[in-house]
Formats: structure tokens, C-alpha cells, sequence
């Protein structure tokens, strides 16, 4: 996975929230086994409800493109979640591309969630 870091982002201090955007397309015979592997990551979400973790999933029109939005106070913190392991494991397998991660800033937020 490519990653990409703003030049004027910095190392998380305590309490807050690192930003990080994943974009990718997906082989379409993949779309299926996707959506049944983010629907795990979120059903775990939301049983283990982990501090400091949010986490946003979008399909886009074409239905084979796919961006995810996450923000955690530390970076591995997403790599605790097993069910997100098993989907980040196997997503470039998915995927028609290489998947692209890019740490982005929040400039605004209204009742997002």
C-alpha cells in the first residue's frame, strides 16, 4: 500500500486524533467478498467499541471504488481490531490497484457520525 504523509503533518501527541484516508478500486467479482468483510470489521467495532478509533467507509457511484476514513491517537491502534487485520491483509488481493493511504488533516468537522 502507498502511503503519503502532508509535509506539514506531524506525530500524534496524546488525545489526539491521527487522520488517515484509503482509497481504492476493487476487481469487480471482489465487491461482494468486501462489503462481507467491512460489515465484520464494523459488527467488531461496535461489540469491542475501542477507545479512540473512528472510522468512516464509503462505496462510490461506480460500486468498485471504495474510500475509508479513519482516526486513531496512535497508528496501530486500527491493527489491533482483528477483523480489520483479516481485511487489510487481503485487500490488495481485491483490488485492481495498488491501494493508496494518505494521512490527512481535519480543517472542519460538523456532526459527522
Amino acid at each position: 500500500m502507498r502511503h503519503h504523509r502532508p509535509p506539514h503533518a506531524h506525530d500524534p501527541q496524546a488525545g489526539q486524533l491521527r487522520y488517515v484516508m484509503i482509497r481504492y478500486t476493487l476487481k469487480p467479482d471482489a465487491v461482494e467478498e468486501n462489503l462481507e468483510l467491512l460489515a465484520e470489521v464494523q459488527r467488531e467495532l461496535t461489540e469491542n467499541q475501542p477507545d479512540a478509533v473512528k472510522m468512516a467507509t464509503f462505496q462510490l457511484d461506480d460500486k468498485v471504488s471504495f474510500v475509508h476514513l479513519h482516526a486513531a491517537d496512535r497508528p496501530a491502534r486500527l491493527h489491533t481490531i482483528k477483523s480489520f487485520e483479516r481485511f487489510r491483509r487481503s485487500l490488495p488481493e481485491r483490488c485492481v490497484a495498488e491501494p493508496i493511504s494518505t494521512e490527512v488533516d481535519c480543517v472542519g468537522l460538523f456532526n459527522f457520525g
